[in-house]
């Protein structure tokens, strides 16, 4: 596959994953997520990945300040992923977005609000 890998978007956590999480009663707005467990995350692409030839990199940013929320996501080819922070990482609002590297080089997805990942405590996690 040629030229640049760039994510048309993101979906991040699903109904299986708040329930998993203890965190269904937060059914609208940012995932909340429990440190220590996977949480779902979609990233859409233009094109179907490539294991061979494109890289992929998850970027998590822990962040203190407030942000609108962005549009929903488009639909087509989507790599489907499961992103655990380890159970001892700072509780708080963290911002998500990729990376992809393929032959034609890297891109690097803007952040963006409505991917954002509010990490928990987790009792149920050692």
């Amino acid at each position: 596959p040629a030229g640049l890998l760039a994510p048309r978007g993101l979906v991040v956590g699903s109904a299986a994953t708040r329930a998993a999480h203890h965190t269904a009663e937060y059914a609208s707005g940012p995932l909340v997520a429990r440190r220590g467990q996977p949480f779902d995350l979609r990233v859409l692409l233009p094109r179907p990945f490539d294991p061979e030839e494109d890289g992929l990199c998850v970027e998590l940013t822990l962040v203190e300040e407030e942000e609108a929320e962005g549009a929903e996501p488009p639909g087509g080819p989507a790599l489907r992923l499961a992103v655990t922070a380890p159970p001892h990482a700072p509780i708080g609002r963290y911002r998500l977005s990729v990376k992809t590297r393929t032959g034609a080089g890297e891109y690097a997805a803007p952040f963006d609000a409505a991917n954002d990942v509010f990490l928990l405590f987790n009792p149920w996690c050692p």
